[in-house]
């Protein structure tokens, strides 16, 4: 862009001989705002309308004063309109140093150097925007389920979808990723769609579902899923991308979205359902609640599940034995996954604790914060577990939480 606007001022001092100074003086302003403008809004137009202006840089009155023309006054003009809202963080209400605890299940973590709350597209594009031009890292924070932020914070921007409309179909419904996936499911409830009833108790949006392919009880949201929208950032200029399921490239709680960090935000999801009775519906979904409650340590603060399941091809045979003598083997034969519950179980880790992080002893798979827990306690706790669970059956854990400011 430097080398664009130095061009410019080349073309500028090789214009037709009868041009004044004066008039070449206004021109080498207007470029100058002409840049400016094209550097902050990064509109890839503005780059044509130069190329096209240049060929008419001023209009002669027969004063002997050379005037802008009309792109050099468009320029002007865009400028104008610019200087009054020429600041961005003021225009989208941009926060600084945000506290991130709050927002997050587990409550721990420091402040975010900026945060923004985008309630539609264009909040968010602008978001992108600021963190482009900004060089700013950036984070996408869904409902916080299934994170953990360092205690020093986040030195970039995090910024917050919350498109939360729902618009229903007749098989389907067309939802903004910051919806949670409570309301989600009351809607289908209320309209007989089958196929999320199995999350059921499940915290979190559907931005955040869909980007690590929530699932539960052998079903998955991506087998519901339609189309999804998204906003891309790779360029200079945020971009809205629709994409079908199959080119989301799910798998096992992984997305496209999970691979491309800090470059896409979801904010829609369509999804479509079969119909199936309402009171059967309500009375799986009422199960899978009662289940979360009886089995997971609800009562104090938790991320979910930290750690995916194992395969049980992976596993060593004499865990391997013991877990199908207990029954703890779940899928098919092909695809049968051994719950990582039962393997930190097997390596009497449950719990364990550090300063105020422990392992639950309701569901090894959990760490919960009893009440003054760091983010420095449960990144050790996690780590400690990987260590044991490597060293005694030779398994390698793999995180389903995300970590923010490591």
């Amino acid at each position: 862009m430097k080398d664009g606007f130095f061009l410019s001022l080349g073309n500028l001092f090789h214009c037709r001989q009868q041009t004044s100074w004066f008039s070449r003086g206004l021109l080498l302003f207007g470029e100058f705002i002409f840049w400016s403008f094209l550097r902050f809004w990064n509109l890839y137009y503005c780059r044509y309308i130069l190329q096209v202006g240049r060929g008419y840089p001023s209009k002669d009155f027969g004063i002997g004063v050379h005037l802008p023309g009309p792109f050099l006054t468009a320029a002007l003009l865009g400028r104008f309109f610019v200087g009054c809202y020429n600041n961005r963080v003021k225009l989208i209400n941009i926060q600084q140093k945000t506290k991130l605890a709050p927002l997050t299940s587990f409550r721990v973590g420091g402040d975010a150097k900026f945060f923004f709350e985008a309630k539609t597209n264009e909040e968010v594009g602008l978001a992108m925007m600021y963190a482009y031009e900004e060089s700013l890292p950036l984070f996408i924070l869904g409902g916080g389920t299934n994170i953990l932020v360092s205690d020093g914070g986040f030195d970039g921007i995090a910024i917050k979808p919350n498109i939360k409309n729902i618009k229903p179909g007749e098989d389907f419904l067309s939802v903004g990723s910051g919806a949670s996936m409570e309301s989600v499911l009351d809607y289908c409830l209320e309209r007989g769609f089958s196929g999320l009833e199995w999350s059921g108790g499940l915290p979190g949006t559907i931005g955040g579902a869909v980007r690590g392919n929530a699932g539960a009880f052998g079903g998955e949201i991506s087998n519901i899923i339609s189309e999804v929208l998204s906003i891309n950032v790779i360029g200079v200029q945020p971009k809205l991308i629709r994409r079908s399921s199959k080119d989301c490239n799910f798998s096992y709680r992984s997305s496209l979205f999970k691979t491309k960090e800090e470059k896409e935000i979801i904010t829609e999801v369509v999804l479509r359902f079969d119909h199936k009775n309402k009171d059967e519906l309500r009375r799986v979904a009422q199960e899978k609640i009662q289940y979360r409650a009886a089995n997971h340590p609800l009562e104090y603060p938790n991320a979910g599940s930290i750690f995916k399941n194992i395969k049980a091809q992976d596993a060593p045979e004499e865990l391997f034995e013991r877990a199908q003598k207990l029954g703890k083997l779940k899928g098919r034969p092909e695809r049968m996954m051994m719950p990582t519950a039962f393997v930190i179980e097997e390596t009497d880790l449950k719990g364990f604790s550090i300063g105020g992080a422990e392992i639950s002893t309701k569901h090894a798979n959990f760490i919960v914060n009893k009440g003054r827990a760091t983010a420095k306690d449960i990144f050790s706790l996690i780590n400690l577990v990987k260590e044991k669970v490597a060293k005694k059956w030779k398994l390698d854990l793999e995180e389903e939480i995300q970590y923010l400011g490591f």
